[in-house]
C-alpha cells in the first residue's frame, strides 16, 4: 500500500490492520502494556487515536454484521468530522481521496477476512 495520508483514514488504516493480523482477536490482543497488538505493528503506521478509532470500528462491524460500505460512509463521516475540527485539516482531501482509492481492495479483504473471524 501507498504511504498512509496521516493521521490515517479508517479505511486505509483498517486495511492495513487487516493486512497484518489474521483477525481482529489478534489485532487487539493486548500486550505487557495493555495496548492493542495493532497499535505497535510496523505495518500499522497510522495515529494512535486512528488506529484505536480503526480498531472500533472494526468491532463493530464484527459485533453488528456492518456491510463494507456501511463501514466505510461511518469511516468517511468520521474523518471529515474530525478533520473539520481542526485536527490535521490539510489531510482531508487527500485522506478522502487515498479511502477511495482503497476502496476496492478494502471491500475484497473485508470480507475475505470477516470470514475468519470468530463471532
Amino acid at each position: 500500500m501507498q504511504t498512509l495520508v496521516y493521521p490515517g483514514h479508517a479505511v486505509a488504516v483498517a486495511l492495513q490492520i487487516m493486512n497484518a493480523f489474521p483477525n481482529l482477536d489478534a489485532a487487539n490482543k493486548r500486550d505487557d502494556d495493555e495496548f492493542p497488538a495493532a497499535l505497535n505493528h510496523p505495518e500499522v503506521t497510522g495515529a494512535a487515536t486512528e488506529v484505536f478509532s480503526a480498531l472500533q470500528l472494526l468491532t463493530w462491524a464484527r459485533d453488528y454484521g456492518v456491510s463494507p460500505e456501511q463501514f466505510i460512509q461511518r469511516a468517511n463521516e468520521t474523518w471529515t468530522a474530525s478533520r473539520m475540527k481542526g485536527d490535521h485539516a490539510d489531510a482531508l482531501e487527500p485522506g478522502q481521496q487515498q479511502a477511495d482509492d482503497l476502496r476496492d481492495a478494502f471491500i475484497a479483504k473485508y470480507s475475505q477476512w470477516f470470514e475468519t473471524v470468530p463471532a
